[in-house]
């Protein structure tokens, strides 16, 4: 990841009261390894996907993700996706395990 990316991410988590620490460490392949360098169990890791789609329309977007049942709970009614240049970008962060 960007440093700029982590510095949204570390923003937009700080602005809004977001309880957590950021842990450094070195690379590793799987989540196990990386529990196991942080001394921690997998279950207390995430992982966060930054992703950008071209070329669906917000009323597209939200069907497929609507069809799928992964927009419950996570955007409001009125809220948007946030959208630029005729891309979405979305933001999931994921159990580690």
């Amino acid at each position: 990841m960007s440093e700029q990316i982590f510095n949204k991410i570390h923003d937009l988590l700080s602005k809004n009261g977001a309880k957590f620490r950021v842990i450094e460490h070195e690379s590793a392949r799987t989540s196990e390894e990386v529990a196991k360098i942080r001394g921690t169990k997998m279950s207390q890791g995430a992982k966060a996907l930054v992703c950008s789609i071209k070329g669906v329309s917000e009323e597209k977007f939200r069907q497929i993700f609507k069809d799928e049942n992964v927009l419950d709970g996570y955007l409001l009614d009125d809220e948007k996706p946030a959208m630029k240049a005729g891309k979405i970008y979305l933001l999931a962060v994921l159990p580690a395990d």
